[in-house]
């Protein structure tokens, strides 16, 4: 019987205003503490990073589209060619990378392959966005809303369709005791305050 490779895919959120770079720079690094605790607790064994930045006005569809298509262009190097029985993906999102990355989950599960946790960080216009919840191979994917609740950038009624992800299996929703400015980005600055709280309300 083959053990599951499990492989974390981070899909960074809209970049410029202050932002890292896109990639792996947008969370710290590859080997950064975020990272690091990430695949601690998920138990991965592999990670991959996009590297893709989203139009300042786009909507969540376009994203969702882009985000297939990101998937189905660089889906050799997102798989490894491994077989799909064999490998279980994760998922973390930030900000606009939630819709884009629900776009990659359609592409994996319509190619066979299972994503069995998604971790949504302070997704942006989350109202907008619908989870894909299909199974494939018996597995379906549980999905964590995380939304700091005094995030001002998804929080603006006129622009970012604050709300709750549609299907999202638990939602969390915490106030960041972070200057305004750092709080968008506050669970992936702040890695462990957010590692701990995650097991802290699952």
């Amino acid at each position: 019987m083959h053990i599951p490779t499990v492989k974390i895919i981070f899909v960074n959120g809209k970049i410029g205003g202050g932002s890292p770079p896109k990639g792996a720079l947008y969370w710290g690094g590859g080997n950064s503490l975020f990272v690091q605790k990430a695949k601690a607790y998920f138990g991965a064994t592999s990670i991959y990073f996009t590297n893709e930045d989203y139009g300042l006005f786009s909507s969540t569809h376009k994203r969702r589209s882009n985000g297939h298509r990101y998937a189905k262009n660089n889906f050799e190097s997102i798989t490894e060619n491994m077989d799909a029985s064999r490998l279980h993906f994760k998922m973390i999102t930030h900000s606009m990378g939630a819709a884009y990355g629900e776009g990659i989950v359609d592409c994996l599960k319509l190619n066979g392959y299972s994503v069995t946790e998604t971790i949504h960080l302070n997704p942006f216009q989350a109202a907008a966005i619908e989870c894909n919840k299909d199974k494939v191979n018996g597995l379906g994917t549980h999905i964590i809303d995380f939304q700091n609740i005094n995030d001002p950038i998804i929080n603006n009624p006129f622009r970012s369709s604050p709300g709750d992800i549609k299907n999202a299996d638990k939602k969390i929703r915490i106030k960041a005791f972070h200057k305004w400015m750092y709080i968008h980005r506050s669970p992936i600055s702040y890695p462990e305050d957010f590692w701990s709280l995650l097991r802290a309300y699952l």
